[in-house]
């Protein structure tokens, strides 16, 4: 009795472990089937429709922890890198897969590099994703980041978030490319003001209002009167300082009409310039309550006190760069009279302004021979007089 129990046991647990063994082989083929299959496809896509096809059907395979599918996958996205790119630069091959793995380059993106690449020249994203995925050094190359945002058309809000991210590797270049990639960020700022909200917000406030002052200031105080969310923006502030010595200030030479929240306001009243799109500006009153008004920019008097320098020439030694200038005067706003600036600016740094009363960004008083040891540039004895005899003058003093 015993014994024919024990023989029915075993047979039972014969048959589960050979329904195991059953399964497992079922499993395994439909493994290697599916593998296969999704192989064979992949294949198909990028010779039909070419590698950026490739790349975009292998990021949508789904992943079911088949390491052998996913080794062959790799494989093949690092062979259609290199068709994209060329073999030889292996940097540009990584950024492009980071980014594409990341769901940032999309099929017409990669189909614009292939198209940039094959005439022999670099896509402004591929060049910024050298700097943002794989350790490129602002530092060393300012010329070709500079190259790079000056030609950048698509994808700016995730380059400036790329570069934002990494904020503190801008910390050497140079003041004109600094003041670049500030004035790009705050561009994007103003129509996505939460868009690095996800990132140190106070370096890249202290940042923001080192390089582009003016428009940092003039973002913060629109939006602390439209109500949009900006930790960012709440960062820089829109604080009595920057409403005193920052944001322009002009007179408003024709009223604004009163609104269900907000009184009329009269013609001549001084107002923050916050922004221009054409010939349309947009005010801030200074008188309270706040509110956002458009106006048309030819309204609009100017009223700050402003240093106005008459630029002579950009003088360049590579990467030592300055504007010589002949003499300062001082614009008194509410007068809109002229007179000699006896002497700089006590902080030997000022807000530059065009002829029009437009901000241009900060200025500073540098010494060639400082930037020349910064950035390890050649630079003569007597700069301006070495650059007066390159430009061909007959007289140089």
């Amino acid at each position: 009795m015993i014994s024919r129990v024990w023989t029915n046991v075993l047979m039972l647990v014969s048959l589960v472990v050979l329904a195991g063994v059953a399964w497992y082989f079922a499993r395994e083929y439909r493994v290697v089937r599916d593998r296969r299959v999704a192989v064979a496809e992949l294949d198909r896509v990028a010779e039909q429709d070419g590698p950026c096809a490739g790349l975009e059907h292998a990021h949508a395979i789904v992943r079911t922890g088949d390491l052998d599918l996913e080794r062959a996958v790799a494989v093949r996205r690092r062979a259609y890198a290199t068709t994209i790119i060329g073999g030889e630069d292996l940097q540009a091959q990584a950024a492009l897969l980071s980014a594409d793995a990341d769901g940032m380059v999309g099929r017409t993106l990669c189909e614009q590099i292939a198209l940039v690449r094959a005439a022999g020249e670099t896509h402004p994203v591929l060049e910024l994703l050298r700097f943002t995925r794989e350790g490129g050094d602002p530092c060393q190359d300012p010329q070709g980041l500079s190259a790079a945002l000056a030609t950048l058309t698509s994808h700016r809000a995730e380059m400036v978030h790329a570069l934002m991210q990494q904020v503190g590797q801008l910390h050497c270049v140079p003041p004109w490319l600094a003041t670049g990639v500030a004035d790009i960020t705050l561009t994007e700022l103003q129509a996505q003001p939460a868009l690095l909200d996800d990132l140190e917000v106070l370096r890249v406030a202290k940042f923001l209002t080192t390089w582009s002052p003016v428009q940092a200031a003039q973002l913060s105080c629109t939006v602390e009167v439209d109500g949009r969310p900006s930790r960012l923006a709440t960062a820089i502030g829109c604080t009595p300082y920057h409403k005193r010595h920052v944001l322009p200030l002009y007179r408003a030479t024709a009223g604004l009409p009163a609104s269900e929240d907000y009184p009329a306001l009269p013609a001549g009243a001084a107002v923050y310039l916050l922004g221009q799109t054409e010939d349309r500006c947009q005010v801030r009153p200074v008188a309270e309550p706040p509110r956002l008004a458009l106006v048309g920019c030819r309204e609009l008097a100017l009223l700050s006190d402003v240093h106005v320098a008459v630029l002579v020439e950009q003088v360049e030694f590579g990467l030592a760069r300055a504007s010589l200038v002949a003499g300062l005067v001082t614009f008194d706003g509410a007068t809109g009279r002229i007179t000699p600036t006896v002497k700089e600016p006590e902080l030997q740094s000022w807000y530059g302004y065009n002829r029009q009363g437009e901000p241009v960004g900060m200025t500073h008083t540098v010494r060639l021979r400082d930037l020349a040891a910064k950035y390890g540039e050649d630079v003569p004895d007597n700069p301006l007089r070495a650059f007066c005899h390159k430009s061909g003058a007959r007289y140089c003093y």
